[in-house]
């Protein structure tokens, strides 16, 4: 037992000498073999996750410094420096969480303030990124309301939708929202609450089991909300339930005949399906809807060409290239 923790400590300061000769591959190297032999030792972690951000693996530097934050949650640098990660990756929103965090920890940490200001200054420098600091701040704002209010389900509700929206989030924002929708689902029960969790579940998590049961007490609630049952449908055909799917597209089209996402996602399953006829169909009453949409002519043409009616493929092929004339699939396609 000795001898592998006097080994994990040969490695570990050889690594630190290779740190500080800058030799950053090598100094990773020692510290794999560190973790490998020791899997809790919080400043290998660190120290890896400096070598990968000086190689501009920020990725990776969020990992290493993510999981040495989880051995020792105090540790003020590795938030700072998980932010300075986030911030090159302009992914402001964590970033400014994670220097947050930092000063909260040691209110003297004159870098984490510096870092702060930096990516303020960056989010006030072009209307998108600002506008992404406008919702930072909003954040705020609805926290200290629902901190003053832990009833308030409307405060939950634009919270939430703030995270969503805000540019640079991550899989940690995503899991924000969902717990603000289940407060307001907890509170309030609406159909649009049960189908912002239901779009976190299915878009961002792909989770889509979880996606179709809240897109099913969105529709109880609101039997005649068509995007409701397109976005189940969605789930279903990603599950390869295309029964399911095409019924919820057909409702939704009931509901909606001018919805031309429906139209294109049961096509999908129909193609799927090799019903080739009825996805025929589908595709020309979306482009009669959306005539500039050159994927119903390309797809269009893919069902023409499976029926062997080749010169009304060849005809969706010229009309896809016309309207999109730098794909180079439907280029392809058209000659």
């Amino acid at each position: 037992m000795k001898r592998n923790k006097d080994k994990t400590e040969y490695y570990y300061n050889r690594g630190m000498k290779y740190y500080e000769m800058r030799q950053y591959v090598k100094a990773l190297s020692d510290f794999d073999r560190v973790v490998s032999m020791s899997p809790d030792y919080a400043q290998a972690y660190y120290h890896r996750g400096f070598c990968h951000s000086e190689l501009k693996n920020f990725e990776k530097a969020i990992e290493n410094f993510s999981q040495a934050i989880e051995f020792e949650p105090n540790d003020a640098f590795a938030y700072c420096n998980r932010g300075f990660c986030y911030s090159e990756l302009k992914q402001f929103f964590p970033a400014i969480e994670d220097f947050d965090k930092a000063i909260a920890l040691d209110p003297e940490y004159t870098l984490a303030h510096r870092n702060r200001r930096a990516v303020y200054k960056m989010l006030s420098g072009d209307s998108a990124a600002n506008a992404a600091y406008e919702r930072i701040k909003q954040i705020e704002e609805f926290s200290q309301r629902i901190e003053a209010d832990p009833h308030n389900a409307t405060a939950y509700a634009e919270r939430g939708l703030r995270y969503l929206f805000t540019r640079g989030f991550n899989e940690r924002a995503i899991e924000q929202v969902i717990d603000d929708y289940t407060n307001v689902i907890n509170l309030s029960p609406s159909s649009r609450a049960y189908a912002m969790r239901g779009l976190c579940y299915r878009f961002y998590l792909r989770q889509y089991d979880k996606a179709v049961d809240d897109y099913t007490a969105a529709i109880k609630l609101s039997p005649r909300n068509a995007a409701a049952y397109n976005n189940r449908g969605f789930c279903y055909s990603e599950m390869q339930d295309y029964d399911s799917a095409i019924a919820d597209y057909d409702k939704a089209i009931e509901l909606d005949p001018y919805y031309p996402r429906a139209y294109y996602n049961r096509a999908m399953c129909y193609r799927n399906l090799e019903r080739y006829d009825k996805a025929l169909e589908d595709y020309t009453r979306l482009v009669e809807i959306y005539p500039y949409y050159p994927r119903a002519y390309y797809y269009r043409a893919m069902c023409y060409r499976r029926l062997e009616q080749n010169e009304l493929a060849r005809a969706d092929f010229r009309k896809a290239v016309e309207l999109d004339p730098n794909n180079r699939e439907y280029r392809e396609y058209s000659v």
